[in-house]
This record gives structure tokens, sequence and C-alpha cells, in this order.
């Protein structure tokens, strides 16, 4: 009786330990890569409990003088992704900008890097989405 009572009370104080952390972890999801694009490229999608604010670092290896990246935060609707935000930004300057849109609530996100100008960029990106 004595061994069950200790077993019982050491599961509880784990799940007191790590169950508060696994909510914190819930919160954002980030992740890095590469880009090669003459005209877009779509990143992964994310799921955010809430409305996310989305900081995507980029860092240009080759872009066009006077050229801009437009970053756009998507939210999923049914069968389509909708821009709920968009900055645009240096394609030879390295930069970290923030989007976000209140109220956008809950839901399948993910970033859009767009190259209006039909030459090659290529770089690397650091995106991370929080909620």
């Amino acid at each position: 009786m004595k061994k069950a009572k200790k077993i019982l009370s050491s599961i509880v104080i784990i799940f007191a330990i790590l169950i508060p952390g696994s909510y914190v972890l819930a919160g954002s999801s980030s992740y890095t890569s590469t880009y090669s694009m003459t005209g877009g490229v779509f990143g992964r999608w994310i799921k955010a409990d809430s409305t996310p604010t989305a900081t995507v670092k980029l860092n240009p290896s080759s872009g066009v003088n006077d050229a801009k990246i437009t970053i756009f935060l998507q939210k999923k609707y049914k069968t389509s992704y909708t821009d709920v935000a968009k900055k645009a930004v240096s394609s030879t300057v390295g930069s970290s900008t923030e989007l976000t849109k209140d109220k956008s609530g809950s839901g399948e996100y993910r970033i859009y890097l767009r190259n209006y100008s039909g030459l090659p960029m290529r770089g690397s990106v650091s995106i991370k989405l929080t909620w």
C-alpha cells in the first residue's frame, strides 16, 4: 500500500512538472531554411492556437539592387491561403520583420516570400511564429 502511494505521488509530481512546460512550448514554432527564387517560395504551414506574430529574418547571399522581397503571412481558409499581412524588404540587405493581423485567430499559417523582379535571389531565412 505504501509503495502504491509512493508511485502515485511520483506520477502526480512528474505530471505537475511536465504538463505546464508543454503548454509553454505549444505557443511558438520556428525553423530555418534557404531560398533560391525567381518568383516566389512558400514556407511550411504552422498550426497556431490563437492569432500569431511572425518574425522573419532574411539573410540574402544574392539579391538585386533596388528590388524588394515581399513577405506575406498567409492563413488557410478551407482549401486556399489568404494574405493577412505583408511587408516588403530589401533583397540585398539582411532584415528582421514582424507580421501580425489583429483577430485573425487560430488556424494554419505559412510565410510566402515573393520576388516580383523575376531575377534570381538567394539566401537564408529564419521563421518564428508565436501566439
